[in-house]
């Protein structure tokens, strides 16, 4: 209705993909003007959009640069009724709305528009003219649109996939709520860092800081599942207490492990994860109480996680360790820790009070823990571990790959420009501007950009998939690796910056070349070589210099891996095979699986001897 005022997020609900979009172009504007003019240019966005001539591709794309185009000129405007008069008195006359949609709150004209409204005429139609004639000059030479759009594709591609890693290990939080709390605890003892603890050094660390609200052990393997069909691997945890409490999580059913069953002769219960009882007990309430097998154990299920907690390393099952007196005691270190910080606790706080601690253990169990101290770090770090410095270094060779290309697009930019010297000076001739000549050539240099980036993200999206299937088990956090906003925003930042790069040059050139030099050299086919072999020689240095860079660091890590793969062992590393593999259960029944299996592998041809 007339002066009615409406925010621009308002009744969003009803409102097309399409009217989504209008509205949040309009959020680039003043909330003032967003209140005043939302209502109006809905009403006309919703009258023009099923008209004949913007139906299919064409006509989308054409509707879209009319409506970005009033966007921009009620910009210029800061008065309600010289909105309305241009909607109703410009824009309606060109394009009569269908049936069934009719402009509402009509305003009389007023007269002819202010001079600012004929300057955003203006300046949109220039800009368009530009951006027209820009892709008919491009078109034009295939060759050389299509080479200078791969060189920008191949930086901007190699430029955003590090970074969508980057972003995805070391600058995205882990997925647990308010996970800056999460700490882990490992040994360090004469130098010598250890990620695994003993239980005793566990329970005594738990209960004598306060710096930690919690501190649970934990160790994982894989084990055998039985009852459900044929026999399965899944991995599986055992625990000093209950980990759901130390994530701030409830479980989806039932309970957690408690610390009390972390005890001999304590009942054998479980906790399954939120895909297991899916998959095995098709997510019924029945699933408490009932028994499941791993190793030949059977457990009753007390609980089921949380749907998409699976820590660590995908765990399907979790239940307590069942501690005994006779175990190796303070000196075997097998259990991980996770921790969660007191609330006003930092990292540092609780590091100190670990290391009071262990030294008053080393005091107290000289023949355990002599030397011994306890070394605390947030969780991030430690699943980030030395893979931080290297996705950096990653980072910062792609983008100077990324400079290189847009020194090369600069380059052959620079060298077309030396050709349209005659063009340039008849635009001037004719009244062009050097602004406006640089701006046409800045047009054209987005044009490339925004080509070269599309192929780009393309690249990228591509070897992001290649990285996650290729680096697992060498990249942390690597199914979580994918594109989000984030990327998306610094991609956009890259294809701002290319423009910026390898435009500014050729622009900067045709405009600051007098007109009677132009004039001269175009008469004469001949170029404006000073100008252009400076700008030329600062590009190729440039270019060198960051080639020199990226060139001395491949060598170094070359030399590095020459090195490193030259040691000798001591050993002989050929035709030896080595795999991990674990075993519950009690000690003789494990002796007899390991000589079973000695045997058995002794016995396979081709083996001389096994170990």
């Amino acid at each position: 209705m007339p002066g009615q005022k409406e925010h621009p997020q308002a009744e969003t609900g009803a409102r097309t993909l399409a009217e989504r979009v209008c509205l949040f172009l309009l959020m680039l504007y003043p909330r003032s003007f967003r209140e005043g003019f939302s209502h109006d240019l809905l009403v006309f966005f919703r009258a023009h959009r099923s008209h004949s001539r913007f139906s299919g591709p064409l006509g989308t794309i054409r509707f879209w640069m009319h409506t970005l185009g009033d966007v921009f000129r009620t910009a210029l405007s800061e008065r309600r009724v010289v909105f309305r008069t241009a909607l109703s008195e410009r824009r309606v006359k060109r394009f009569e709305p269908s049936r069934g949609h009719e402009m509402t709150d009509s305003v009389p004209p007023t007269g002819a528009g202010p001079s600012f409204w004929k300057r955003g005429d203006a300046f949109v139609s220039q800009l368009l003219q530009d951006l027209r004639f820009a892709i008919r000059s491009l078109l034009r030479r295939p060759g050389f649109s299509f080479v200078a759009a791969l060189t920008v594709a191949l930086g901007v591609g190699a430029t955003a996939a590090i970074f969508t890693v980057v972003n995805s290990v070391l600058l995205r939080p882990l997925p647990y709520h308010d996970s800056g709390g999460l700490v882990t605890v490992g040994v360090d003892r004469k130098g010598r860092p250890m990620d695994d603890m003993s239980p005793p050094d566990v329970a005594d660390l738990a209960a004598l800081s306060p710096a930690l609200a919690t501190l649970v052990g934990y160790q994982g393997y894989t084990a055998t599942l039985t009852g459900f069909g044929e026999p399965a691997l899944v991995e599986v945890a055992r625990l000093s207490d209950g980990l759901l409490e130390t994530f701030h999580l409830s479980p989806a059913l039932g309970r957690d492990v408690r610390a009390e069953e972390a005890v001999p002769n304590a009942a054998r219960v479980a906790v399954i994860s939120y895909g297991f009882w899916q998959d095995r007990f098709g997510m019924s309430p029945d699933a408490l109480g009932e028994t499941i097998q791993l190793n030949g154990r059977r457990f009753e299920v007390v609980g089921v996680a949380p749907e998409g907690f699976d820590f660590p390393t995908r765990t399907q099952v979790w239940f307590p360790h069942r501690i005994s007196p006779e175990s190796c005691g303070r000196g075997c270190h097998t259990w991980r820790t996770i921790g969660r910080l007191a609330p006003g606790a930092t990292v540092a706080s609780a590091q100190a009070e670990a290391r009071a601690i262990a030294a008053r253990l080393s005091d107290a169990y000289p023949e355990s823990n002599f030397e011994k101290d306890f070394h605390l770090m947030s969780l991030q770090d430690r699943v980030v571990g030395d893979v931080r410095v290297a996705l950096w270094i990653l980072l910062g060779a792609v983008t100077a790959v990324l400079l290189i290309a847009c020194a090369n697009v600069a380059n052959l930019l620079l060298i077309r420009a030396s050709t349209r010297t005659g063009e340039i000076a008849v635009r001037a001739a004719l009244g062009a501007s050097r602004g406006r000549l640089a701006i046409q050539i800045m047009v054209e240099s987005g044009v490339l950009a925004a080509v070269g980036g599309a192929g780009g993200f393309l690249l990228a999206a591509l070897g992001v998939e290649v990285l996650r299937l290729t680096s697992a088990g060498t990249i942390p956090r690597v199914s979580e690796i994918a594109i989000d906003g984030t990327v998306l925003f610094f991609a956009l930042g890259l294809i701002l910056a290319v423009t910026l790069l390898f435009g500014l040059s050729p622009a900067a050139y045709l405009a600051r070349v007098p007109l009677s030099t132009n004039l001269v050299h175009a008469s004469r086919g001949s170029e404006a070589a000073p100008m252009r072999r400076r700008s030329r020689s600062l590009l190729l240095g440039l270019e060198i210099a960051l080639s020199v860079i990226l060139l001395t660091g491949a060598g170094l890590l070359l030399r590095s891996f020459g090195k490193l793969y030259a040691v000798d062992l001591g050993f002989e590393t050929h035709e030896i095979v080595r795999f991990t593999l674990s075993r519950g259960g009690e000690l003789d029944e494990v002796r007899t699986f390991y000589r079973t299996l000695e045997e058995r592998i002794a016995a396979v041809p081709g083996v001389e001897s096994v170990g």
